[in-house]
């Protein structure tokens, strides 16, 4: 997955490619949309070990 890193360590990205990354059922109270501007990720290196979230 490639990105854009903001200098303090935040990371922007394009959808429809992120889409994967927002639980199903987290949405806006009001409008009921996806929450796809608050989605905490996790980077490692490929060949690192996978651990539980």
């Amino acid at each position: 997955m490639s990105g854009i890193e903001d200098p303090d360590g935040r990371r922007s990205a394009y959808c429809p490619e992120t889409n994967v990354l927002v639980p199903l059922d987290s949405v806006a109270d009001v409008s009921d949309c996806p929450t796809s501007k608050g989605v905490v990720i996790r980077l490692e290196p490929a060949d690192a070990p996978v651990r539980p979230a």
